[in-house]
């Protein structure tokens, strides 16, 4: 990962030890790659907003339509 060499390297040249700057590097890695989402997540949740926002709008008119041919 070109931001891990990065940081390492400009910890290391801010006389941080080597095995100090490659914890950070590695606990960075780590949340990152449980915190962010991806591009594939995102598209992911997009399809199941447009799912359920689809349902919800069905179910609604099926409801007008039921509620008019009540009156």
């Amino acid at each position: 990962m070109k931001l891990g060499l990065a940081l390492y390297n400009a910890l290391t040249a801010a006389n941080v030890p080597a095995d100090k700057a490659e914890a950070v590097v590695d606990a960075l890695e780590a949340e990152m790659q449980n915190q962010l989402a991806t591009k594939h997540d995102l598209a992911q949740l997009e399809l199941r907003l447009y799912r359920a926002l689809l349902i919800q709008t069905l179910t609604l008119a099926g409801l007008m339509v039921a509620i008019i041919k009540l009156l």
